[in-house]
């Protein structure tokens, strides 16, 4: 393992099924960032309402609604064009963090010499702010990227961030940065 210290961008739920008119314009700007950001790991998280080993079980109501979700196929395709040559796991996530109820995606952070964690993605005041939370609690420095945030209300987004502010945990967006 390396003892150097490694950053991974988080995107979360940027799927086309959660992307509305109020959301959209955020994917633009998530592209932006990733051509203009270079990190060690992209973790691409989508959402289900049943974790991904339990394909065998039946259909959840969300799945009934939606679909299966499977890996790589949901992502907005203009992100999914940058990713491609990038060093990506993805992850299927059933609660609001993307870290869930287990360790495994901290102990493949770990694995990975990942020390600090950016997060984006749709629904600010939900996924992106449990994420946000549960990073910090496992000791990652964690910052949100306000720009590459949305949600479908822009009173609970501008609230999120708010509260990751007074947390220390959200980006600075400077030209340098």
């Amino acid at each position: 393992m390396n003892s150097e210290s490694k950053k991974a961008l988080f995107i979360i739920d940027v799927e086309e099924k959660f992307i509305t008119n109020k959301t959209k314009n955020v994917l633009e700007s998530i592209v932006n960032w990733i051509n203009n950001h270079s990190y060690d790991l992209y973790i691409v998280a989508e959402y289900s309402d049943k974790p991904a080993h339990s394909e065998s079980c039946d259909k959840s109501t969300w799945q009934e609604k939606h679909g299966v979700l499977q890996h790589d196929e949901q992502i907005a395709p203009s992100i999914k064009r940058l990713l491609r040559d990038k060093h990506v796991e993805y992850v299927v996530k059933s609660t609001r963090s993307v870290f869930g109820n287990d360790s495994q995606l901290y102990e493949m952070l770990k694995k990975h010499s990942i020390t600090e964690v950016h997060l984006c993605g749709l629904e600010t005041h939900d996924c992106i702010l449990a994420t946000a939370l549960d990073a910090f609690d496992h000791d990652l420095r964690t910052y949100v990227i306000p720009s590459c945030c949305a949600s479908k209300s822009f009173e609970d987004h501008d609230a999120a961030l708010q509260i990751l502010k007074r947390l220390n945990l959200v980006f600075n967006e400077t030209p340098d940065s």
